[in-house]
């Protein structure tokens, strides 16, 4: 696999409501056996099950290169138990800013799909946290999952493709093209579709609302 510049892998769960712990371990344990670095991806929404933390706990004790877990659950069960042995990653989208190590949180960082919009302002965020600025903080923290709980609401409805994506692409559209970007053709998703303009719209009365419209988009600097 090196040979083939395979660096390491990010594993899920596999797939089933009903599985044991047992059987959720001994996944991991055959995966894990690859001896790359592997990071545990907690996504329920996807795999029906949880890993729970004395599982997490147990493998990381089993292999050392067991790296990182993203937990995107919203629970936090595995960072809440403690297992410093790991970095942990949060995936769930909202309250960014008390969730930090550095804000007296439970984790390392984020892996947000948000990010793709919103990186400049999280990394502002974070910087403001290591300054102790926890107010500017969290009030930047409450704008952008403000804009995030409304542009993800209005993608729900769609009846094709992928939440997460729709949403995300809706904000960037802002992003690239700022106050122009109801102008210009919606984004084209890979089955051919196009965004809904009901999405684009909501994204941008979102953005401005909460003071995250840029001025100027990404592609005319």
């Amino acid at each position: 696999m090196r040979r083939a510049s395979v660096q390491g892998f990010t594993f899920c769960a596999p797939h089933g409501a009903d599985l044991s712990q047992d059987a959720i371990a001994g996944a991991f344990d055959s995966l894990l056996g690859c001896g790359l670095p592997v990071s545990l991806y907690q996504l329920p929404q996807v795999t029906g099950n949880e890993v729970a933390p004395a599982t997490v706990r147990a493998l990381a004790t089993r292999h050392a290169n067991l790296r990182m877990v993203k937990d995107t659950s919203g629970a936090d069960r595995i960072a809440d138990a403690g297992l410093d042995d790991v970095f942990l990653l949060r995936g769930a989208e909202g309250a960014y800013s008390r969730h930090l190590k550095i804000a007296g949180g439970r984790y390392d960082g984020f892996l947000l799909s948000s990010a793709n919009g919103f990186g400049p302002q999280l990394a502002q965020m974070i910087d403001l946290l290591r300054q102790g600025r926890r107010a500017q903080a969290d009030a930047m923290s409450a704008r952008i999952e403000a804009v995030v709980e409304a542009v993800f609401a209005a993608a729900a409805g769609i009846a094709f493709g992928n939440v997460f994506t729709h949403a995300n692409k809706a904000i960037d559209h802002h992003m690239a093209f700022g106050p122009l970007a109801r102008d210009v053709a919606a984004p084209r998703l890979h089955g051919g579709q196009t965004l809904p303009d009901e999405l684009i719209a909501v994204a941008g009365d979102a953005l401005a609302r909460h003071g995250l419209m840029p001025a100027r988009g990404y592609l005319y600097s």
